[in-house]
């Protein structure tokens, strides 16, 4: 709510977008989370977790993928899953 058409987006890394990057980058943590959270309601480790193919996160590199993973397990169910 905070960007309008005319926002121009600087990240902390990455190029300067629009709001449509923020939006895309929403979308990406909510199919992660939602994946992450049938990942724990099925039982599964988080090492199986972590191991599991997102293939959206592909452009933003192995780093990123495993801290938003041990964010997102540490949010759901409270486990310190620091990379």
């Amino acid at each position: 709510t905070l960007c309008n058409d005319e926002t121009v987006v600087v990240p902390g890394h990455g190029v300067t977008g629009d709001k449509a990057l923020i939006e895309a980058q929403i979308t990406l943590f909510e199919t992660i989370r939602a994946a992450v959270k049938d990942a724990v309601a099925a039982g599964k480790t988080a090492d199986e977790i972590k191991a599991m193919p997102f293939p959206r996160f592909a452009a933003y590199g192995n780093e990123r993928r495993d801290t938003t993973i041990a964010v997102i397990l540490d949010e759901l169910v409270g486990w310190k899953n620091t990379p």
